[in-house]
């Protein structure tokens, strides 16, 4: 009667080749995964900083966009009162990411402006995988490629 079924032999050079190939892809695969959180800081990073532009505008209050450590939060004018507009994000604990600023707090005025401030700020997004720049111009605008 034929046997039916691997044997150990067998067995043991696929897990093999298995662990051989799982060893050549865990390093472009982890950094992708780095490069992809990178950018994913960056994104949400600008979309606070959006956040912030539109608030002033909406409320025609002045606005502080605020980085402290590796989170960022949005303050506003309520009243002759500064409250927090939203909630505060860890970008260190959600993505691993450290920032870097020229400036800890960019203020918006009530026209959506920011205040003249030479050089313009920046916001630098960095993990092991490289570094993505915000810049933030006088006229409130956010760009991400070709900072001046």
């Amino acid at each position: 009667m034929p046997r039916v079924g691997f044997t150990a032999i067998e067995l043991v050079i696929v897990m093999v080749i298995m662990g051989v190939v799982g060893a050549l892809l865990s390093k472009p695969i982890t950094s992708t995964w780095r490069e992809s959180s990178r950018k994913a800081a960056a994104r949400e990073t600008a979309a606070y900083l959006y956040r912030a532009r539109a608030a002033s505008v909406q409320r025609s209050r002045n606005t502080w966009f605020v980085r402290s450590g590796n989170s960022v939060r949005i303050l506003t004018d309520s009243s002759g009162k500064v409250v927090p507009y939203g909630a505060a994000l860890d970008m260190g604990t959600r993505h691993g990411v450290t920032l870097a600023v020229t400036r800890d707090t960019i203020a918006f005025d009530p026209r959506g402006f920011t205040r003249l401030v030479t050089p313009a700020p920046r916001i630098i997004i960095a993990n092991a995988s490289g570094a993505d720049t915000l810049c933030i111009s006088g006229l409130g605008t956010i760009t991400t490629r070709k900072c001046t």
